[in-house]
């Protein structure tokens, strides 16, 4: 039959009769919700000539949000070059000390146990915060932040506590601060803790539907500003305070302020001390005590008025003799200083083994607003002959006569 082929050729509608229609069927739309893609059938589209396939699709779609991935990916990296430098450097001391010792057998496996197990968690850990980064590991991403956060909060929690009033802030040992953070060593961990936590906690609030991303944000937006409350309630605290004075050195702690005398400055205080300063290197020390911790860790009652401390006092620094060291010369007397009446006891410590030490320690005892506060001054001769501590040095005379009540 004539025109039967060019009818099979040719589409309903097409005036071309060498080309022929294309077929079609259904194709889906695709449709972003939240992090998850959800895909509908939608109308037909046409495929492609050249390649059968169906055309791509992009009118509607969003990209899943990369919030917070950066940050995750570097602390990985971070960690990863942590755990090498780490683990490289303990190698060679463990192998240098292996060498020296080679009968050690316990120690050589306690030491490589040590280097395995920080290779592995800083490993572990930077595997964990890589994967945080993708949209599509959630549990990794809990993990991040729990181990960012735990992280923070053994590092940080002890420099918070020594900023905290009654004893923070004001009069602040900066020393003991930075003690009590370990730093600047315990900042290879610190940075890439706070990058975990912040990649983990962005990436939470930008995942899910619109309503929860508003929900997320406003949680992680009322906790930020609940931190920075706190920190402006700390420095309302400090600023609240009566001004020290230029000049003068405060101890809150102990109630009182004086000027340290030229030469001296402040340096790092034993745990137990309210302040420390020396004299360069001239072995000379003055420390600021709490002096009812002394007494009752010599297990005597802590007095309540001056009598009661000079005879308490008296009693604590008899000359005496133990087994490696004595106390010599040991001298108490009544004194009067610009925060109110004292008592002073001086005494020469020498320590004997194998080398013969020498030191003098004169102490100032004083109440001020019901606190028992204690000056002491320390002198070290090595192995010289000591001063006769009955007198006060020159530096420590100025810097009594400067002292003040807060």
């Amino acid at each position: 039959m004539p025109g039967w082929r060019e009818a099979l050729t040719r589409g309903p509608h097409s005036g071309r009769p060498d080309r022929a229609e294309p077929l079609a069927r259904p194709t889906r739309s695709v449709r972003a919700r939240g992090d998850r893609t959800v895909i509908h059938p939608s109308a037909s589209a046409p495929l492609s000539e050249a390649s059968g396939t169906e055309t791509p699709v992009s009118e509607g779609t969003e990209p899943v949000p990369a919030a917070g991935a950066r940050a995750l990916r570097l602390a990985g990296v971070w960690l990863a070059v942590l755990a090498v430098l780490v683990t490289t450097f303990l190698a060679l001391v463990f192998a240098v000390f292996a060498s020296i010792f080679k009968n050690a057998g316990a120690t050589d496996l306690v030491g490589l146990a040590v280097i395995l197990g920080l290779l592995g968690a800083c490993s572990l850990t930077a595997v964990v915060s890589w994967r945080a980064a993708s949209p599509h590991r959630p549990i990794a991403g809990v993990i991040a932040f729990t181990i960012g956060a735990v992280a923070l909060v053994v590092l940080l929690a002890p420099a918070v506590f020594l900023l905290l009033p009654p004893h923070g802030l004001y009069g602040l040992d900066v020393y003991k601060v930075w003690s009590a953070a370990r730093l600047p060593s315990s900042l290879v961990v610190l940075v890439p803790a706070a990058l975990m936590v912040f990649g983990s906690v962005s990436r939470w609030c930008v995942s899910g539907d619109a309503a929860l991303v508003r929900r997320r944000r406003w949680i992680a937006s009322g906790t930020t500003l609940g931190i920075l409350a706190s920190i402006g309630a700390l420095v309302a605290v400090d600023a609240a305070q009566p001004a020290c004075g230029p000049g003068r050195t405060c101890v809150a702690a102990a109630g009182i302020s004086f000027v340290l005398p030229g030469g001296w400055s402040r340096t790092a205080s034993e745990s137990d001390n309210l302040y420390a300063a020396a004299a360069g290197s001239d072995h000379r020390r003055f420390v600021v005590d709490d002096g009812a911790r002394v007494i009752r860790d010599a297990g005597a009652t802590v007095p309540t008025d001056i009598d009661g401390v000079a005879a308490q006092v008296s009693s604590l620094f008899e000359d005496g003799r133990w087994m490696f060291g004595s106390i010599t010369g040991a001298s108490t007397r009544r004194t009067v200083l610009p925060v109110g009446p004292a008592v002073r006891v001086s005494y020469t410590s020498t320590t004997s083994f194998m080398f013969t030490l020498s030191q003098t320690n004169v102490t100032e005892w004083f109440l001020i607003n019901g606190r028992l506060v204690v000056l002491e001054y320390m002198r070290g001769y090595g192995e010289g002959t000591p001063d006769n501590p009955s007198s006060d040095p020159p530096d420590f005379t100025l810097l009594l006569e400067s002292l003040r009540a807060l």
